[in-house]
């Protein structure tokens, strides 16, 4: 049984999950590249210590068919580490342009463009375009209206999907698949394995 991560580079950050005998189980950890610049070494040793605990969980306590030891465990993680800087070092340049364009506060956009709509009012002060772009890439969607806050509803979600579509240069159908967890096959992933 071969049992091995996987990483995927994405628009604001990189999935993590674990691949057993060539099938993906499923996207285990996303590393937000925002949380990443704050405290990469701390936060990057706490996302690999749970990827590698999901890893063991997995696959059976074995990985290439043996079992994972405490060394073992520690090479995984080295090496995640590597491959992580490395893609984060190549991509450095369009991660941060995403951030920059994507840290706008929700509240204050909906209210801008949407004045006559006293729900705007309500929403979360803090929440972004980048929180809610890594709220959808980090698999958790179903967070969505508790990101939004206050009175959000169906309508506010649809305009905020619509904005973030646009933002990133997509159609709203992709952040809606992203949102109801649906594989979007038009990703383009990059795959680096060891």
């Amino acid at each position: 049984m071969k049992c091995f991560l996987n990483y995927e580079y994405t628009q604001s950050g990189i999935k993590l999950f674990v691949v057993k005998n060539s099938e993906p189980v499923f996207i285990e950890e996303y590393i937000d590249y925002s949380k990443w610049s704050e405290d990469k070494l701390r936060y990057l040793d706490d996302i690999l210590d749970n990827a590698i605990n999901n890893l063991i969980n997995k696959c059976d306590k074995t990985v290439f068919g043996y079992k994972i030891s405490k060394s073992d465990q520690l090479n995984i993680k080295w090496r995640a580490k590597e491959i992580i800087t490395r893609i984060v070092e190549e991509n450095n340049k369009n991660l941060r342009d995403i951030i920059k364009k994507l840290d706008i506060s929700i509240k204050n956009w909906y209210i801008d463009n949407y004045p006559s709509d006293d729900v705007g009012t309500t929403l979360s002060s803090t929440a972004t375009f980048l929180d809610l772009n890594n709220l959808l890439n980090s698999k958790k969607g179903s967070h969505v209206y508790q990101l939004l806050g206050g009175d959000a509803d169906s309508l506010v979600r649809e305009r905020c999907f619509s904005k973030l579509a646009e933002l990133i240069g997509e159609n709203y159908n992709y952040i809606y698949n992203k949102w109801i967890d649906s594989p979007n096959k038009e990703d383009e992933i990059i795959n680096y394995d060891y």
